[in-house]
């Protein structure tokens, strides 16, 4: 795999910057504090949706792997390239939403300009993966950011896409290429989850209310009768949770700082299963296996006593790496597996056609001092349990330039201890 070399440099007292083979990708103001650890950002921001032939589309984020604002992951290849004229795609953007229609195509909606100094959502986009090619679309009405906040873009089986949104959700038309409006959510949320059901309706679990409170209520939208109904509480309010469709037709939903639950659309009622729990920050990704089993990846795994078991470390990143675990509905247990090879959060998944799962991107902690290498990504096989590099390496390394050690030195105003680590961390 090609190898791409960055460094952690500080080339004044108050910038720490992130340089690699293209430049500079990122400035930080210390005030002129220098910190024990940095994050290293390989992409965030962005998302992953996995096309009709078994590639995946990346578009926007922010970070050192990112190289354009749209890219095509070739999982039989294992090359990474331009996904159509950066030009035209207009992706410099984060925390939007994207989904494949049923055409193949690929929607991408909303989200901010990232780095560009401009205060507006970006224009909505259609890719066309057989031509390579993107084109603008209708962009939705009202204030539509993104789904940092909870909200989601949902296919429905009639070849639209539903919009839910805090306010004015809204129904997209492929055939028409015009945006109307549904019937509105039923109460303020953020950081729940919408899932889909086997029925073509959508699930509304969690998240919390406009006064921040968390919401037991749960919620359901019809598409076919353009309505919302209340159904059954779920026992453990949450947010911040994960929520994935099981093969029975069933949701598992875990995290959140509460027992993982299961939903059962045809009766309306919530049961509890035994599960290791995870924290409020947890999980970061929750995926529906073709073996069956769900992938649940958190930051924190605790025992039934919430005892910490794996997960989560101030120190070094290979002991912070992310937990992994396995639940079979079948048998209702729960099993860990090898954990993400580094501490990473802010990635994006995405299930393979071959049955993998890829992780893009991601973000971890180097203490001061710390050099290595991590990749634009990683894929996890449920057969063997084993973690496996994806796309390019890049090498990282916390360290100051000769020109920040200079100005160390005869500085008068920085503390003792910041001089010290300038001086103590050169660059090799």
């Amino acid at each position: 795999m090609e190898g791409h070399k960055l460094r952690f440099v500080v080339r004044s007292m108050f910038l720490l910057v992130l340089v690699a083979a293209s430049g500079c990708i990122g400035d930080f103001d210390l005030g002129g504090l220098v910190p024990p650890y940095k994050d290293v950002v390989v992409r965030w921001g962005h998302t992953a949706t996995l096309l009709a032939d078994g590639r995946v589309l990346i578009v926007g984020g922010s970070g050192m792997s990112v190289t354009s604002g749209a890219e095509i992951y070739d999982p039989v290849s294992g090359h990474v390239a331009a996904a159509g004229l950066e030009a035209e795609a207009n992706n410099s953007r984060i925390w939007h939403w994207a989904t494949r229609l049923s055409d193949g195509r690929v929607f991408v909606v909303g989200g901010q300009y990232f780095g560009l100094g401009v205060d507006e959502v970006p224009p909505t986009l259609v890719y066309d993966p057989q031509t390579n090619i993107w084109a603008k679309a209708e962009s939705p009405s009202g204030e539509v950011l993104g789904w940092g906040d909870g909200t989601a873009l949902i296919p429905l089986d009639d070849g639209r896409v539903v919009l839910i949104v805090r306010l004015g959700s809204q129904v997209y038309d492929p055939n028409t290429g015009h945006w109307s409006p549904i019937a509105p959510l039923l109460r303020h949320r953020t950081l729940s989850t919408v899932t889909k059901l086997q029925d073509g309706r959508v699930l509304v679990v969690g998240g919390r209310d406009k006064n921040g409170d968390l919401v037991t209520e749960v919620d359901v939208y019809d598409p076919r009768q353009n309505s919302w109904s209340v159904t059954s509480a779920a026992r453990g309010p949450r947010n911040g949770h994960g929520a994935v469709l099981l093969d029975d037709g069933k949701v598992l939903v875990v995290g959140g700082d509460a027992n993982a639950e299961i939903y059962e659309p045809t009766t309306g009622e919530w049961s509890f299963v035994p599960a290791s729990f995870f924290d409020d920050e947890s999980p970061t990704a929750t995926i529906l296996l073709q073996d069956g089993r769900i992938m649940v990846i958190g930051k924190r795994v605790f025992d039934s006593v919430g005892t910490a078991i794996v997960g989560e470390s101030e120190t070094l990143p290979e002991e912070q790496r992310a937990p992994v675990v396995l639940y079979d509905p079948v048998a209702t247990a729960w099993k860990i597996t090898e954990s993400v090879p580094i501490a990473q959060w802010h990635f994006s998944s995405v299930l393979l056609a071959d049955g993998r799962v890829l992780l893009v991107g991601g973000e971890f902690s180097v203490p001061l001092g710390a050099s290595g290498e991590v990749s634009w990504g990683n894929i996890y096989d449920p057969a063997t349990a084993t973690w496996t590099p994806a796309g390019k390496t890049f090498t990282y390394e916390y360290c100051f330039s000769d020109e920040s050690q200079r100005r160390a030195a005869k500085s008068d105003s920085l503390t003792e201890l910041t001089k010290r680590r300038i001086l103590d961390h050169p660059c090799r």
